[in-house]
């Protein structure tokens, strides 16, 4: 009886590629992240043969160049945090440390976001499924005051090969203690300045509008993977008490959102900085007789003349002295 593979068993390896095309070699350093879940997959659809035989019967399909796309859920870390802003903004400015903590700063990048190897591995039957050449789409989360704060992210790569009893690239990746998150509850959520109270769901997406480019070259695979505009949306939700954050959707008043997570281990940190923001319009809803009152705000941010010069800043704080390649 062969063994099957169990979800338990499953890890996400993360290697950085130096360019399209250049696939990591067996030894390169990888980052084991903690893996909730995983939709990455390829889609390679049939092309029916329209020929026509004198029995009624179809002719042989083919297959058609290979489309990667989907995405996994991770629970965050303080050292994931650093490479997974790297990985969805582009770059980072690190400053320290103060006393052993480091101060690592992402803006949106007019370069692009790097390329990377995405490894699902299942351990028990040594089956790896490899992602290349992919590209970090989108960044998400959605808080309540309950739960870990746990992020989403949507990628997209040019091929997914699978290496059946084989090992992954890294034997021994770098990996970052699962002893240390950040709840969900542990945030700080200031609107415009001021420290915001009466939030009860914070809902973020930061979407790199990623397009696959395929040419007549190489089959139809993807000949590069290219970055849109950056664009911070999201939603607070907030119990109502007055009509400040309605007036701001009605007017259209420019104001600022700024979420900050702690660690657990009480000195690590993520802080979502959106210094220009717009809220929609939104009116409250009124059902079942108890309970507050909460309103879902729509928000958008931009750059319009902020010295920050992003329209997303994300800080991570945390005890890795860099985060330009990853530790072997």
């Amino acid at each position: 009886m062969l063994p099957l593979a169990q979800q338990s068993r499953a890890a996400l390896y993360i290697y950085e590629q130096t360019g399209y095309g250049v696939i990591p070699s067996t030894g390169a350093p990888a980052i084991r992240v903690p893996l909730v879940s995983w939709t990455l997959a390829k889609d390679q659809p049939l092309t029916a043969s329209n020929v026509v035989n004198s029995t009624r019967n179809p002719t042989r399909p083919f297959a058609e160049a290979p489309k990667v796309g989907g995405g996994f859920v991770i629970q965050l870390d303080p050292i994931s945090a650093g490479f997974f802003t790297k990985w969805t903004f582009g770059t980072l400015t690190t400053t320290g440390p103060v006393s052993t903590i480091y101060t690592h700063v992402g803006k949106i990048n007019a370069a692009g976001v790097p390329w990377l190897t995405i490894e699902l591995v299942f351990f028990g039957v040594n089956v790896v499924w490899r992602a290349v050449n992919c590209k970090i789409g989108r960044q998400s989360f959605d808080v309540t005051p309950s739960g870990l704060l746990q992020l989403t992210f949507d990628a997209m790569g040019s091929d997914i090969t699978r290496d059946v009893g084989g090992a992954p690239l890294d034997a021994a990746p770098f990996t970052p203690s699962s002893a240390v998150a950040f709840r969900a509850a542990a945030v700080s959520i200031a609107e415009a300045g001021v420290t915001f109270e009466r939030a009860s769901r914070f809902a973020m997406s930061f979407d790199n509008a990623l397009e696959a480019v395929p040419t007549l070259f190489n089959g139809g695979v993807p000949y590069d993977i290219i970055e849109g505009i950056g664009r911070p949306t999201g939603t607070l939700t907030v119990l109502l008490a007055n009509a400040a954050i309605h007036d701001k959707g009605d007017a259209g008043t420019e104001s600022s959102l700024l979420s900050t997570f702690a660690a657990t281990d009480g000195v690590s940190s993520i802080a979502y900085d959106f210094r220009e923001i717009i809220y929609g319009a939104a009116t409250p809803p009124a059902s079942g007789g108890t309970g507050p009152v909460p309103t879902d705000f729509a928000w958008q941010a931009y750059l319009d003349d902020d010295a920050g010069g992003s329209a997303a800043i994300v800080t991570v704080k945390n005890t890795l002295a860099s985060h330009a390649a990853i530790p072997a």
